[in-house]
C-alpha cells in the first residue's frame, strides 16, 4: 500500500511540475487579445523573449518596422524609469491598414482601414505589447470613429452581436494578436508559425 501511495504521489508531483513548466513555456502562445461586450482584454501582454536585452530588442523591433511598413515615419523611440530599476527602452508606433475591418449589410457592407497605436516596452528578457488607440473612417464620412477599449460600441447591451458588425470584433483580435506574432517571431529570427 505504501508503495502505491508513494508511486500515486511522485506521479501527480511530477504532473503538476510539467504542467506549470508548460505553461510557463507556452505563455508566448497563450496570451492572446480578445474584443467583446466589455470591450479590449487584457489591457496590454507581457511576452517572455529569454536571452535578449532591451537594447537588443528596441533596435530589431525598429528592423521589423522598417521592414513590415517600409519606413519608421510611425515610430517614436522613448526611455523611461522601470519599475525594477535603470531606464526602460520605449518604442510608440502609430500604423494604417487598409481594409482592416468590414461591417455593414446589404448594399451598406463595406471594408475600412484602421489607424492604430501600440506601445512597446522591452525590459532584459521581455517586452510589453499595449494597444493605445484604434480608429477608423466609416465609408463616405469626414468623422473618425475610436474603438472603446472599455465597452465594445459593436455588441447589444445582452452582448449579442450589432447587425451589420459580426465580424469586427474578430477583425480587431486579428489585427492585434497578428502585430504582435510578427514582432515576436521577428525578434527570436523565426519564421512565423501559423498557430499562435
Amino acid at each position: 500500500m505504501k508503495t502505491i501511495s508513494l508511486i500515486l504521489s511522485l506521479f501527480l508531483a511530477i504532473t503538476i511540475h510539467a504542467q506549470n513548466g508548460s505553461a510557463k513555456s507556452n505563455k508566448n502562445k497563450t496570451d492572446r487579445f480578445s474584443y467583446s461586450l466589455d470591450g479590449l482584454g487584457p489591457e496590454s501582454i507581457v511576452v517572455d523573449v529569454s536571452g535578449l536585452k532591451k537594447s537588443a530588442m528596441a533596435a530589431k523591433a525598429e528592423e521589423w518596422v522598417e521592414e513590415k511598413y517600409g519606413d519608421k515615419k510611425g515610430l517614436n523611440r522613448e526611455e523611461d524609469e522601470s519599475d525594477k530599476g535603470g531606464k526602460r527602452e520605449k518604442l510608440r508606433l502609430e500604423e494604417f491598414t487598409d481594409n482592416a475591418i468590414c461591417f455593414g449589410t446589404g448594399a451598406d457592407y463595406g471594408c475600412t482601414g484602421l489607424t492604430y497605436i501600440v506601445r512597446l516596452v522591452f525590459e532584459d528578457e521581455e517586452y510589453e505589447f499595449i494597444p493605445t488607440k484604434i480608429t477608423y473612417k466609416p465609408e463616405g464620412s469626414k468623422k473618425t470613429v475610436k474603438i472603446n477599449f472599455n465597452k465594445s460600441d459593436f455588441h447589444a447591451n445582452n452582448g449579442a452581436l450589432n447587425s451589420g458588425f459580426e465580424n469586427v470584433p474578430s477583425q480587431i483580435e486579428d489585427l492585434l494578436n497578428n502585430l504582435n506574432k510578427s514582432l515576436y517571431f521577428y525578434l527570436i529570427d523565426e519564421e512565423q508559425k501559423t498557430e499562435w
